[in-house]
């Protein structure tokens, strides 16, 4: 399963402003070679995220599959949105996905963020997420949809939630702000307070910080004795004492907003 990602011939938006990328992906070790998250970077000015529900395996399901399918096609509309010159709304590009692979059978979380000009435009439905931060603080941080735990909201055709059940927010951006695009294999491990500490130490290595991430997610998925956000989770949620993290598909999307 190939994950998409536009050529780095960078395309800017009205602004003055483009996106700068950097991607770590780590599969589940007992679902490689692809995992089931997907995602995908359009122009330098839309990027978004998907993690496949494994529920759906349980059928006979690939969840991967219907996670690409919809990033695959979230690419193609949102492609045509920057060509046409078409302000690029994510929850359109959410919806247009959605209906473009309604015959494919599985469900995912998704999270989509489109630049135009100094605003970035956040879609997010389920777990999965977008973090903003700017000299070294935390401006934003999308919130959990989910309808139990371990229970996302999510897109699918046997699914209850649509894309108008997607949060969305507008935040104005300037040069230097970061952004992250993970799904919850990053989320349920690292807190955000670790994750604003990677970004203060990888930021001078841009290129691997994606990478950077995703590692130390999956460090902590693996650990059993450290308290994660899965951990509270487990305790608040549903009474069951847990240490460590989750194992997991891990997903990181990293964005730099740079001037044109």
């Amino acid at each position: 399963r190939s994950n998409l990602q536009a050529t780095r011939c960078y395309v800017t938006g009205s602004g003055g402003y483009k996106l700068d990328f950097s991607v770590g992906f780590l599969p589940h070790p007992l679902k490689k070679p692809y995992g089931e998250d997907a995602y995908f970077i359009c122009n330098a000015l839309v990027m978004g995220v998907a993690d496949g529900v494994g529920g759906s395996a349980l059928h006979g399901i690939d969840p991967g599959e219907y996670a690409s399918g919809l990033m695959a096609e979230a690419h193609n509309i949102s492609s045509a949105m920057d060509s046409s010159g078409k302000r690029i709304c994510p929850l359109e590009v959410l919806q247009g996905a959605y209906e473009a692979v309604s015959d494919v059978a599985g469900s995912t979380t998704a999270c989509i963020a489109a630049l135009n000009g100094d605003v970035l435009d956040v879609c997010n439905l389920g777990d999965s997420g977008c973090m903003i931060m700017r000299n070294n603080e935390i401006l934003y941080m999308s919130k959990e949809q989910t309808h139990g735990f371990n229970y996302p909201f999510q897109l699918g055709a046997e699914s209850q939630d649509s894309p108008m059940d997607a949060d969305m927010s507008s935040h104005t951006i300037t040069e230097g702000d970061f952004v992250l695009l993970a799904t919850d294999g990053v989320f349920d491990n690292l807190f955000q307070e670790q994750i604003l500490d990677l970004f203060q130490k990888y930021q001078g290595d841009f290129s691997a910080l994606g990478t950077h991430v995703a590692e130390a997610a999956f460090d902590m998925a693996s650990n059993r004795t450290e308290n994660t956000p899965y951990a509270i989770r487990c305790h608040t949620m549903i009474g069951v004492a847990h240490m460590g993290g989750k194992m997991d598909d891990i997903t990181a999307v990293v964005a730099r907003v740079c001037r044109v």
